[in-house]
């Protein structure tokens, strides 16, 4: 955590993962939905003494999702970059209320891709490919009490 003036904090943290599965169909290739790069900041503003916000920015490299059979070309889930909003305002010495909207901007994370594949009687079966895989990510809010006793 490094001070930019005596209200405002800023973080980070990064994370570098190299993974390899090391037996099966799939052994020498990165293990499924797992990114290989991870990294998140925070802007912390301690407004007053009993009021504070973060501004928190995540973001997560594509992600290995198998082998397209029919090329053999390795297949990624998209990258993603998402920023949510949060706030605490402690009411007391022992009741604390906040609350936070992750995904902030309401960036849309359910595009996808449709693909035909030939069922070789002159007929094609549709398969629909999810380009994020993280629903998760969709807007959400919260809200929590907290109470210290």
């Amino acid at each position: 955590r490094v001070g930019i003036t005596d209200t405002i904090k800023v973080r980070a943290n990064y994370t570098f993962t190299d993974s390899e599965q090391k037996t099966g169909a799939d052994a020498g290739l990165p293990l499924t939905n797992t990114a290989r790069h991870m990294a998140n900041a925070w802007v912390d503003w301690a407004i007053t003494s009993r009021l504070s916000t973060q501004l928190n920015v995540e973001h997560r490299s594509s992600r290995y999702r198998g082998v397209d059979t029919a090329t053999g070309d390795q297949l990624y889930f998209r990258s993603y970059t998402v920023l949510n909003f949060g706030g605490q305002m402690r009411l007391n010495d022992s009741i604390t209320v906040a609350a936070r909207v992750n995904n902030l901007l309401n960036q849309d994370f359910t595009s996808y891709q449709t693909n035909f594949i030939d069922n070789g009687d002159g007929t094609f079966t549709p398969s629909f490919v999810d380009d994020y895989n993280n629903k998760d990510k969709a807007r959400a809010y919260w809200v929590s009490l907290n109470a210290r006793f």
